[in-house]
């Protein structure tokens, strides 16, 4: 006789539909991969964060994550890396207010 068991039914059902299968992904294999290489981590990685940028501007990201991922880097720096690397001209002050 099979059993269901309704509360692991549901359970799984929430997990995926809130990503939990996408973020466990990311979080096994961000330390174990070339994050600025791996495609399949990057395209889970986008889809989990809703990440919606052009090619050049994901390339600097997953660049200065690959470097940086084994440091505490502050948000400030990471935008001020970020905008260094794309060569931007937007005041960086607007955005840590």
């Amino acid at each position: 006789m099979l059993y269901l068991d309704p509360h692991r039914i549901i359970e799984n059902r929430i997990a995926e539909s809130m990503g939990f299968d996408k973020y466990k992904m990311i979080i096994e294999h961000v330390r174990k991969v070339d994050v600025s290489a791996d495609l399949d981590f990057q395209r889970t990685y986008n889809g989990f964060y809703r990440f919606r940028r052009n090619a050049e501007w994901r390339a600097a990201y997953y660049g200065l994550f690959e470097e940086i991922k084994n440091s505490s880097p502050t948000f400030e720096q990471i935008i001020r890396a970020l905008y260094k690397i794309l060569k931007l001209h937007f005041p960086v002050k607007c955005l840590l207010r």
